[in-house]
């Protein structure tokens, strides 16, 4: 059985029962950001086949007795050249490292080669032997007719496949509580500015506009105070406008949970985006100018 999660509070890809076959305890548990990129699927898929990690990373003799991998089913990293350019791969099973951090979507097999680098050596990186030894034992452990428990969980606070930018969108309020009551009240809306010179009035919110973004996650929603995530910014601010600026900071992180969790532990990040293709971690956070005269502004939430 394999169950897919949104979020793993060990800020992993997956968990997979090393050689489960072997009792029958073929579970494993993958974070969905990590099933394509990475393909963390298969990988924990294949320790449930008995399949190793690579030589670099592994540790055969690190389980009991009778759940070891196998020693000759590790994963490969192999390298190929083209035109004296060099490029570093991984098999599914395999662990990226500064040399080899092109993943590849094939599992180790000293009979296959790609972009001219073999994918496995015979005696220790072989996944497919064992994948076609073990695959009637596998077929043979149930037929899924059992019922799964079904249980609920509290809302995420994050958005997934799709990507959003912020701009100052004109909103009719006469007063400052007008401004920001709608601010309040608006799931798109992140902050307000409001401004008055004599008869003239006008409202701005920081406004999100989504689009759709395969593997590209995002946070706070907007519309769940509880996912509030600058809880330092103060309710109001007289004379300054409020806006939104990228914090210099553009880590690599291996998964949205953990793009997450850096915003919350970055001083003033109100907003975070992780892209799973590249794993790059982006944060947000507020600024308010020092020199806008009658104006008022602040934040959706505080």
């Amino acid at each position: 059985a394999m169950l897919l999660i949104e979020h793993s509070s060990e800020l992993i890809c997956g968990r997979g029962e090393v050689n489960g076959i072997l009792d029958g305890d073929t579970t494993s548990i993958v974070t969905k950001s990590c099933v394509f990129h990475r393909y963390a699927f298969g990988h924990e898929l294949g320790h449930n086949f008995g399949l190793a990690h690579d030589n670099k990373t592994n540790n055969i003799t690190g389980f009991t007795a009778n759940k070891r991998p196998y020693v000759d089913a590790q994963g490969q990293l192999f390298e190929t050249a083209v035109w004296n350019f060099k490029r570093g791969y991984y098999t599914i099973m395999a662990y990226p490292n500064q040399s080899f951090n092109w993943p590849v979507n094939h599992y180790s097999n000293p009979a296959i080669k790609y972009r001219g680098g073999s994918t496995g050596i015979i005696g220790m990186s072989n996944n497919a032997k064992y994948l076609t030894i073990n695959r009637f034992a596998m077929a043979a452990l149930g037929d899924e007719s059992e019922a799964c428990e079904v249980t609920t969980t509290t809302s995420s606070c994050t958005e997934e496949n799709e990507n959003r930018y912020f701009y100052p969108k004109s909103v009719s309020a006469s007063t400052i509580e007008e401004c920001k009551g709608k601010c309040a009240n608006d799931d798109k809306c992140t902050g307000w500015n409001h401004y008055e010179w004599g008869w003239y009035k006008s409202c701005y919110h920081l406004q999100a506009v989504t689009y759709p973004a395969d593997g590209v996650f995002w946070g706070p929603k907007l519309a769940n105070k509880a996912c509030h995530m600058d809880t330092s910014a103060p309710c109001m601010n007289e004379k300054k406008w409020l806006y939104l600026v990228h914090i210099p900071i553009a880590d690599l992180v291996p998964s949205y949970s953990a793009c997450e969790a850096k915003c919350k532990t970055t001083t003033g990040c109100a907003h975070w985006s992780w892209t799973a293709m590249t794993e790059v971690c982006t944060m947000q956070k507020y600024v308010y100018s020092q020199s806008w005269i009658n104006y008022v502004s602040g934040p959706k939430f505080c």
